[in-house]
C-alpha cells in the first residue's frame, strides 16, 4: 500500500508545496481535470486503479479525501 507520505508527494506535485492534508484542493481551483487524470496517472503507476467516472469528485475535494479513496481502492481501509 501507498503510504501517505507517498501521495501527498504526488498530489503536491501537481497542486503545490504549500497544502495540507485540509486544504480545499477542489474549491480552490488547484484540482483541475488535467491535474486529477495526471493524480490518477502517477497513482496507477503504484498500482493503483481509480476510475474517474465511476468516483464522484467530492471525493477529491482535499487530500484527505484522496487518501480515504487510495486505502478504500486498494483494500486497507
Amino acid at each position: 500500500m501507498l503510504s501517505e507520505e507517498r501521495i501527498m508527494a504526488i498530489i503536491k506535485r501537481v497542486c503545490g508545496v504549500d497544502i495540507t492534508l485540509n486544504t480545499e484542493i477542489l474549491a480552490e481551483g488547484r484540482l483541475d481535470s488535467y491535474s486529477l487524470i495526471y493524480i490518477l496517472s502517477e497513482l496507477e503507476d503504484e498500482g493503483i486503479s481509480i476510475e474517474p467516472t465511476s468516483v464522484d469528485i467530492k471525493r477529491f475535494s482535499t487530500p484527505k479525501d484522496i487518501i480515504d479513496l487510495v486505502r478504500e481502492k486498494s483494500g486497507s481501509v
